[in-house]
């Protein structure tokens, strides 16, 4: 359903009797976590703004379809490759929601150690 750069491709599903199995594009650059890692946790402001960028992008193109992640995290960012030059790909819908025009989600999802003090008291 979705096609955008910045939204992982699933390229094929198949089934057997006792799992579901999805094909997804490959990420040679690991997740968000590991990139900053890489790097001793430290971007030069360009490159942070670019990868911030790119994952608006991809929030704005979800949130277009009626699509709520629900789990933006480092580990569900998974980049391209390793260079400065690596696209940032939002993946791991397990939490996700679609939401008609007039809906509003009310539940509190997301991973704990993420999750705003404000919305855990």
């Amino acid at each position: 359903m979705c096609d955008h750069p910045n939204v992982i491709k699933m390229l094929d599903t198949y089934k057997t009797t006792d799992h579901c199995h999805f094909i997804l594009e490959y990420m040679k650059g690991k997740d968000l976590y590991d990139f900053l890692q890489q790097r001793s946790y430290k971007l030069q402001e360009q490159l942070a703004k670019k990868i911030f960028f790119h994952l608006l992008q991809g929030v704005k193109y979800l949130h277009g379809l009626g699509i709520v992640h629900r789990d933006i995290k480092l580990e569900n960012i998974m980049m391209t490759d390793r260079t400065d030059n690596a696209i940032p790909k939002l993946v791991d819908f397990g939490l996700s929601k679609m939401l008609g025009p007039n809906q509003k989600a009310t539940e509190s999802y997301g991973t704990i150690g993420y999750v705003a003090p404000e919305v855990m008291g």
